[in-house]
């Protein structure tokens, strides 16, 4: 890990001027606020992964979501925090996990993928939903994106375009 010696902002010097130190290395500062300009400062692993993609998947076949997440666990951008089974427990996973993207089958029990998307939607738009389905029919492309989702995928899409179009996504406003 490196260790941040000087502010990114006011390039000046942190060992006496800030409060958070490693203990382990005194005089070394591995996060903390700078005590000149009040910028926040973190170590080089602790913003790699605060620059990761934050990924939840939604499905209801375990294999399915295994095999998706060996996938994107593949890619060193992307950070899968969170599974859910249903539309119902994808809600409570996007409001403790908060992901960015979040792969959402449409035909699951309890509650489908349209419903939790347009709940999902419409209560955490920072969360944007990407329909990964079987079904890749007209009526089912448009029910998808009424329902709020930002792009819709077919399950047989081949990896490289499931990662490319999280990325796309990801950086949607």
């Amino acid at each position: 890990m490196k260790y941040v010696r000087q502010c990114a902002w006011c390039s000046k010097s942190l060992d006496a001027q800030f409060a958070t130190l490693n203990e382990e290395e005194p005089g070394i500062v591995t996060h903390g606020i700078c005590k000149e300009c009040g910028e926040a400062l973190l170590a080089e692993a602790e913003k790699e992964i605060m620059s990761r993609i934050r990924v939840a998947i939604v499905d209801d076949h375990p294999a399915f979501r295994e095999a998706l997440r060996g996938i994107l666990d593949m890619d060193a951008e992307i950070d899968v925090v969170a599974e859910a089974e249903n539309g119902l427990t994808a809600i409570g996973v996007v409001q403790a996990k908060q992901p960015q993207v979040i792969l959402m089958d449409v035909n699951m029990p309890v509650m489908d993928g349209f419903a939790a998307t347009k709940f999902i939607s419409s209560k955490h738009p920072g969360s944007k939903v990407i329909i990964l389905s079987m079904h890749s029919d007209a009526g089912s492309r448009f029910k998808a994106y009424e329902s709020g989702a930002r792009y819709f995928l077919s399950k047989a899409s081949d990896p490289d375009s499931i990662l490319t179009t999280i990325r796309d996504c990801s950086s949607q406003t």
